[in-house]
């Protein structure tokens, strides 16, 4: 399963913690010649059919090349009322790491939350992930939504 996830929802620090689940840093590939967005949804799709859960960033390039991808693709993000709360966790994140990934996450966010997060739910449709309160658990929350569609299937049967 590949999960496009919007910054900050916990993509790196859910892949620290259990090895089941990959952060693919999409700054990485960045730094490659060409086309890095395709080799960045190439290594996604060929880890994902390895059985591993695949946390990919939520560029808009990204998400469209990923769109007809026969893995199972889900969309991970903050609902539009979290907004304050979200740039507030973004800020805090990009003071204490000092990161430039960081402060560019922030900038993006505080510029175009909404924008984002409407694509995000236009494009993931019925295979969103929302996180509806500051207090959740991202594991739990993709777990979850796996549930929900294997009962859902189970039912349809």
């Amino acid at each position: 399963m590949i999960v496009i996830g919007y910054q900050g929802i916990g993509k790196t620090t859910l892949a620290k913690d259990d090895y089941r689940f990959i952060d693919l840093d999409s700054h990485i590939f960045k730094r490659f010649p060409g086309d890095w967005v395709t080799i960045y949804c190439t290594v996604a799709e060929v880890l994902s059919s390895q059985g591993y859960t695949v946390f990919v960033s939520a560029h808009e390039h990204v998400q469209d090349a990923l769109f007809g991808s026969t893995e199972l693709v889900y969309f991970c993000y903050p609902c539009l009322e979290l907004q304050k709360e979200w740039l507030d966790r973004l800020n805090q994140r990009q003071k204490e790491s000092g990161l430039s990934k960081d402060w560019h996450a922030y900038n993006r966010a505080a510029a175009y939350y909404k924008d984002d997060i409407k694509k995000m739910m236009e494009n993931g449709a019925d295979r969103s992930i929302v996180i509806t309160s500051m207090d959740y658990n991202l594991k739990r929350a993709i777990v979850d939504r796996i549930e929900y569609e294997n009962n859902k299937a189970a039912l349809a049967e």
